[in-house]
C-alpha cells in the first residue's frame, strides 16, 4: 500500500514537472487510483461503495466469514435430510417384509455365496413365503413348486430388489447394533 502510494506521488510529481498546463487531468486520475487502492487493499476490505460527484464505485463481494456460515447451515440441514431418508429407507426395508420371510431370503442368498445349503420343506407355509417374495419382486418367479429338500440355493434367483433389500437390512442392522 505505501509503495503504491510512493509511486502515485512520483507519477504526480513527474506529470506537474513535464506540463504544467495539462496537470488539470492529473489529480482525479490521482483520486480515483487512491480510491481503487483504498478499496482493494486489506485495508478497504470493509469499504464496499464509494461515491463522489462524478463516479461511483460498488464492491459486491460478500464476507468470507458470511458465506461459510451459510455453507455450513446448508450442509447441516442436507445431512439432517439425508438421515432423514435413511431412516425412512431403514424403516421401510424393516417392515415390508415380517423377519421370518426376509431371513428366510437372506439364508437363500447366504447359501448361495458360500456354496451351502438351504433345504426346501413341503410344508405350505415355505411355498407362501416364497410366493410372497416372488409377488414383490424379491425373487424371480419358480416353478412348479419345488420338492421336498431340494436346494433352493439352486432354485431360486434372487433379484437386484431383493439384493437391494438384504443390503438395507443388514446395514441397517449392524447400525442398530452399534449404537
Amino acid at each position: 500500500m505505501f509503495c503504491i502510494a510512493n509511486l502515485s506521488l512520483a507519477i504526480l510529481m513527474l506529470f506537474q514537472e513535464t506540463s504544467r498546463g495539462s496537470s488539470w487531468w492529473l489529480w482525479p486520475a490521482i483520486v480515483v487510483l487512491s480510491i481503487f487502492i483504498v478499496v482493494y487493499s486489506k485495508w478497504g476490505r470493509d469499504v464496499n461503495r464509494i461515491k463522489t460527484n462524478w463516479f461511483e464505485i460498488e464492491r459486491r463481494v460478500a464476507s468470507t466469514e458470511s458465506k461459510t456460515i451459510e455453507q455450513d447451515q446448508r450442509l447441516a440441514d442436507q445431512q439432517q435430510q439425508l438421515q432423514r431418508q435413511q431412516q425412512l429407507m431403514e424403516n421401510l426395508a424393516r417392515y415390508s417384509i415380517s423377519d421370518y420371510i426376509y431371513y428366510q431370503l437372506r439364508d437363500v442368498h447366504r447359501a448361495q455365496q458360500t456354496g451351502g445349503e438351504f433345504k426346501y420343506a413341503r410344508d405350505g407355509s415355505m411355498w407362501r413365503n416364497l410366493r410372497f417374495m416372488m409377488d414383490h419382486g424379491y425373487i424371480q418367479e419358480i416353478a412348479p413348486e419345488p420338492e421336498h429338500g431340494a436346494n433352493l440355493r439352486d432354485i431360486v434367483r434372487i433379484t437386484p430388489a431383493g439384493l437391494d433389500l438384504i443390503a438395507l437390512r443388514d446395514a441397517s442392522d449392524q447400525r442398530r447394533k452399534t449404537a
